[in-house]
């Protein structure tokens, strides 16, 4: 729930700034740093905590491959 909250921030900002809509969490952190309203390496953790709410809620993975991303 975190991560959507946080997505819908991102997003938020995205759109009203910039012009732009991600097309998922871990886009909308991408384009968040890319034009510079946050810093590379938050956006590169909020990258990782999408993938990982992505492979939590759709089981996109085995759990052993969270050790790779975390």
């Amino acid at each position: 729930m975190i991560v959507e909250s946080l997505s819908k921030i991102a997003v938020s900002i995205l759109e009203r700034d910039f012009g732009v809509l991600p097309k998922g969490y871990k886009e909308s952190f991408t384009e968040l740093y890319r034009k510079g309203a946050a810093r590379p390496s938050v956006g590169t953790k909020m990258e990782r905590l999408a993938s990982l709410r992505n492979m939590l809620v759709h089981r996109y993975r085995e759990v052993d491959y969270l050790t790779q991303i975390v």
